[in-house]
C-alpha cells in the first residue's frame, strides 16, 4: 500500500468514504415511522417497493479499530510486541522479579543485537535486570547461630555491601584500591591478608592471587563503563556455620558494558562489549568469643569467580575485553555456555582450584571466542594449610593466662612481681548516659583496700565492649609480672559505637564525660583514691584516649594510641570519601553531631583539641604516643602521619610509630598492645 494510499484510508477511516450510507436523522425516522403506521393509498397493481439497504456501520467502526491499531504499531514496536509476550531484544521489557531461589531454566533465547553505546544491553537478557545493588535478593532475617535477628539482618546487609564495594564502586571499577570491601574482611584471618597483600599491587600474579577473584577492576587506559549502569542479579542466602557461626552465600552475576577508553561517543563507530561476572562468596560471620575477629568483619569461606569476555590469557589483575572480535565467534556447538544461565551452581574441581581448558564459546555474549568463560575460584587455607575450609584463629575462651607471646626484653633485675591480676565485672547507673554501663577492672589480687594505685582506663574500639580489658589481661599481666608496668587498677567500660564514639550528644547521652569523669569518680568509691590517671586506647579507643587527654592534659600522667580513629583532615569537608568507609564514615559524621557543623566537628576533633589546648599540652609534658600500621587497611595511617604533622607543628612533644608492614590489627597487633602498655607503665612509673 503506497502512503497516498494509506493516508486516505485513514483520513475515509474517520470522516467517511464518498458514496457510504449515511444514517438517517432522528427526524427523517419519525417521519418514516407515521408513514408505515397510517394507512395510507393502496398500493398499485404493478408497484414495486424496493428492500430497504442493510446498515453497514460495523465495518466502518472496525476499520477504525484496525487503522488505530496499525498506528500503534508503527510508533510503538517494542511494547506491543511485548504485550504478546517478544521482545526484540532491545532495553525495553518488563523487569524480572527478584530472584528469591535458583532458577529452574536459562532465560528464554534474545535477538542476536549487539550492544550500542545508546542501548548496550540490548539483545542480552540484563536489559531486564535490576540496576546494581537492587539486584541482589536479601532474604528476611531470623535469629541463628549465636546472633538473632537483628544481628543477621545486619550481616546480610553488611554482605551485600561487601559485593557492592568490591564489584559495583566506581572507583574500584577504574582499578583503585577496594578500601571498603576490605575494610569488610577479618583482619586476623592471616591467609586472605596476605592474598591482598600480594593481589592488590597487580604484580606477578597467579590464578590464586588475582584480584579479580574479589574484586572487579578495568585498566583505566584500556576500557570505561557504557554509562554508570551495572545490571546484576542473584540473592544472598543464610545458614548456621561452624562454631555457631552464620554462613553467608552470595551467588550474583554482574554485567559490565564497556567499550575502549579512547573510543569516541560515536554511536555509528564506537564499539560496547558486555563483561558477564558471576560470582559465588561465601563469608562466615563468625562469633567473637569463639573465633578471632573484629566486630563488622566476616572470614571468607570461599570465593569463585566465572567471567565472560574478561580474558582467558594470564592473569593482568584486570578484566581484559575482546574489542575488535565481534565477528571471530567460534563454531564448536560443544564447548558454549550461557553467561547468563543461573540454573546451575558455578562448576569448579572438588580440589576448589580453577577448572582447566575453560575458554569456551559465549553464547549471547555477542563478543569473539578469545573473551569466553573462564573459572578461577580460591578456598582460604588454615594457616599451614591443613584444611580446604577456613579456619580462623580461635580465641582463647575463658580467662586468658599469660603464655609464651612474642619476644620481649628480658625482666628487670629486682622488679619481678609474682602476684597476678584480678578481673572482676560490674555495672554503675550512669546519669550521663541514662543507663546502666557495665565495665571491667584489673587489680592485684593482693591489693588491701587503702592501698592508693594509679588508675588507667582502658577504652575498647569500635563495636566492642569492656571484655576488649579480658583479652587484653595476657598482656598486663606480663608486663606486670616483669616489672614493665606497676601495681595500678586497670579499667574499661562498655560504650557504644554508633551513637557513642566518646562523643557527648547534645540532649542525649554523654560518652566522653561518662569516660572523662563520671566512671573515674565511681571507681575511686570502691577502689580509690587514685594517686594518678593514664589512658590507653586502640582504633575508636585511641581517638576518645588522645581526644579525652587532650581537652584536659594537666589530669593525666600519659595518653597511649595505637591505630587511632584518626582522620587526615581537620573539617569535615577536607577528609577524603577514602578515609571515611563503614564505621568510620558514621564517626566522621557523628563528629559534627550530623549537622556537618564545622565547629563542633573541630571539638570533637583530637586536631582541634590539640590545637585548642596546645599551650597546657605543652606546660603539662604530657607524654604521647600514636602508634599505626603503614599499611592499615581503613588508611588510618594517613590520619596519624596528619596528626604527628599537626604536633609537630605545634611544639607539642610525642612519639609517632609508623609501622612497617603493619596492618590495622594482625601479627604485629600484640607485640604493638605490648609496646603502648609498656609505654603507659613506664610513664606512671616515672612520675611516681
Amino acid at each position: 500500500m503506497s502512503d497516498e494510499e494509506w493516508e486516505r484510508f485513514l483520513r475515509e477511516s474517520v470522516t467517511g468514504a464518498a458514496g457510504a450510507p449515511v444514517e438517517p436523522s432522528a427526524r427523517a425516522r419519525e417521519a418514516e415511522r407515521r408513514l408505515r403506521e397510517s394507512p395510507g393509498q393502496p398500493e398499485g397493481r404493478h408497484t414495486y417497493t424496493p428492500p430497504r439497504p442493510r446498515r453497514r456501520t460495523g465495518l466502518y467502526v472496525a476499520g477504525l479499530v484496525a487503522a488505530v491499531a496499525l498506528m500503534v504499531v508503527a510508533l510503538f514496536p517494542r511494547e506491543v510486541v511485548g504485550w504478546f509476550g517478544g521482545d526484540d531484544g532491545g532495553q525495553g521489557g518488563a523487569p524480572l522479579a527478584a530472584e528469591t531461589d535458583t532458577p529452574r531454566e536459562a532465560p528464554d533465547a534474545e535477538a542476536a543485537l549487539r550492544p550500542t553505546l545508546a542501548e548496550p544491553f540490548r539483545g542480552s537478557p540484563a536489559a531486564r535486570w535490576a540496576d546494581g545493588a537492587e539486584g541482589i535478593t536479601v532474604p528476611a532475617a531470623k535469629p541463628t547461630g549465636w546472633m538473632d535477628a537483628a544481628q543477621v539482618e545486619r550481616a546480610l546487609r553488611q554482605s551485600r555491601d561487601f559485593l557492592v564495594a568490591a564489584g559495583l564502586d566506581p572507583r574500584v571499577l577504574r582499578g583503585e584500591r577496594p578500601t571498603k570491601a576490605i575494610a569488610l574482611l577479618n583482619p586476623h584471618q592471616k591467609d586472605v591478608q596476605e592474598y591482598l597483600r600480594t593481589a592488590l599491587p597487580a604484580k606477578a600474579l597467579t590464578p590464586t592471587t588475582d584480584p579479580l577473584l574479589l574484586f572487579s577492576r578495568f585498566r583505566p587506559e584500556q576500557a570505561r563503563l557504557v554509562g554508570d549502569v551495572v545490571e546484576t542479579r542473584g540473592r544472598l542466602t543464610y545458614r548456621e556455620g561452624k562454631r555457631g557461626a552464620v554462613e553467608v552465600t552470595a551467588d550474583v552475576t554482574f554485567v559490565y558494558p564497556v567499550t575502549p577508553a579512547t573510543a569516541a561517543d560515536d554511536e555509528r563507530s564506537a564499539e560496547a562489549v558486555r563483561t558477564i561476572v558471576r560470582r559465588e562468596v561465601v563469608m562466615s560471620w563468625d562469633d567473637p568469643s569463639k573465633v578471632a575477629t573484629e566486630p563488622g568483619t566476616m572470614s571468607l569461606v570461599s570465593y569463585t569467580l566465572y567471567m565472560t569476555n574478561g580474558g582467558c590469557a594470564a592473569p593482568t589483575g584486570y578484566f581484559v575485553p575482546p574489542f575488535g572480535t565481534a565477528d571471530e565467534q567460534l563454531t564448536d556447538k560443544s564447548r558454549q555456555v550461557d553467561p547468563y544461565d543461573r540454573t546451575k551452581p558455578i562448576d569448579e574441581h572438588k580440589d576448589g582450584t580453577a577448572a582447566g581448558d575453560s575458554c569456551a564459546t559465549a553464547t549471547r555474549s555477542q563478543a569473539g571466542g578469545s573473551g569466553g568463560p573462564e573459572r578461577r575460584s580460591r578456598r582460604p587455607l588454615f594457616p599451614g594449610g591443613k584444611s580446604a575450609l577456613v579456619e580462623p584463629s580461635l580465641r582463647r575462651a575463658g580467662r586468658a593466662r599469660a603464655g609464651p607471646l612474642h619476644a620481649s626484653t628480658p625482666p628487670r633485675e629486682g622488679l619481678m612481681n609474682d602476684t597476678p591480676l584480678h578481673l572482676v565485672k560490674g555495672r554503675f547507673a550512669s546519669a550521663s548516659a541514662g543507663r546502666e554501663v557495665e565495665y571491667q577492672v584489673l587489680l592485684p589480687v593482693d591489693r588491701k583496700e587503702e592501698e592508693e594505685l594509679p588508675l588507667v582506663l582502658h577504652l575498647h574500639g569500635a563495636m566492642s565492649s569492656s571484655a576488649s580489658l579480658e583479652l587484653a589481661q595476657p598482656f598486663y599481666e606480663d608486663l606486670h609480672r616483669r616489672g614493665e608496668f606497676p601495681r595500678a587498677v586497670v579499667a574499661c567500660p562498655s560504650t557504644p559505637t554508633v551513637g557513642g564514639f566518646y562523643i557527648d550528644w547534645p540532649g542525649g547521652e554523654s560518652w566522653e564525660t561518662l569516660v572523662a569523669d563520671e566512671f573515674a569518680a565511681h571507681l575511686s568509691v570502691t577502689y580509690g583514691p587514685f594517686t594518678t590517671t593514664a589512658l590507653f586506647g586502640a582504633s575508636m579507643g585511641g581517638y576518645g584516649a588522645l581526644k579525652v587527654a587532650f581537652g584536659d592534659p594537666d589530669r593525666f600522667a600519659a595518653v597511649a594510641a595505637l591505630s587511632p580513629a584518626v582522620f587526615p583532615g581537620e573539617t569535615p569537608e577536607d577528609v577524603p570519601e577514602a578515609n571515611r568507609p563503614s564505621v568510620l564514615g558514621e564517626l566522621h559524621r557523628a563528629m559534627a553531631h550530623g549537622t556537618g557543623d564545622p565547629a563542633t566537628y573541630t571539638g570533637n576533633s583530637v586536631h582541634g583539641r590539640a590545637r585548642l589546648h596546645a599551650d597546657r599540652i605543652r606546660a603539662a609534658a604530657l607524654p604521647v604516643l600514636v602508634d599505626c600500621g603503614a599499611d592499615d587497611e581503613f588508611l588510618l595511617h594517613e590520619g596519624a602521619a596528619h596528626l604527628h604533622g599537626v604536633l609537630t607543628e605545634l611544639g607539642i612533644a610525642h612519639e609517632f610509630r609508623l609501622v612497617e608492614g603493619a596492618g590495622h590489627t594482625g601479627p604485629s597487633a600484640e607485640p604493638r598492645t605490648r609496646e603502648a602498655i609498656r609505654f603507659v607503665g613506664a610513664a606512671i612509673t616515672a612520675g611516681l
